[in-house]
């Protein structure tokens, strides 16, 4: 089974573990699984940073290559088709960076680690990941 982690995940396994689930925090201690990290998240994170809305102990451009390395996550990039696919999602969810993962989950046949319900809601394949 491969997952895509929800930008929240990955944040939460680093910065507050506490936060994550048992089950969660297996699958992503487990050198065996396939763990997919996107480049919306990075986009995400980098946004956050840049605006004061997340604070991390170094800057993105380092905190992120660092994380993909250590916890041996696969980079998953933007194309065309999966930005395209986002326009063709109902709108049960405005969030951007929320909605390209989804079509990314789809697209790649990806369950989505998460810590929102609503991804559910699209018919990928989600696990809830909240302790």
């Amino acid at each position: 089974m491969a997952f895509l982690l929800d930008t929240d995940i990955l944040l939460w396994y680093v910065l507050e573990p506490d936060r994550l689930s048992s089950a969660a925090l297996k699958i992503l201690a487990t050198d065996s699984e396939r763990l997919y990290f996107s480049a919306a998240s990075a986009l995400e994170i980098g946004i956050k940073y840049s605006i004061g809305k997340l604070v991390l102990p170094s800057p993105p451009a380092e905190f992120v290559p660092k994380l993909l390395s250590e916890m041996n996550l696969i980079s998953l990039d933007v194309c065309t088709s999966h930005a395209l696919a986002v326009g063709k999602l109902p709108l049960y969810h405005r969030d951007p960076f929320d909605r390209l993962l989804v079509a990314q989950a789809q697209a790649e046949n990806l369950v989505l680690l998460t810590i929102d319900k609503w991804f559910a809601n699209y018919g990928v394949e989600a696990i809830l990941c909240r302790a």
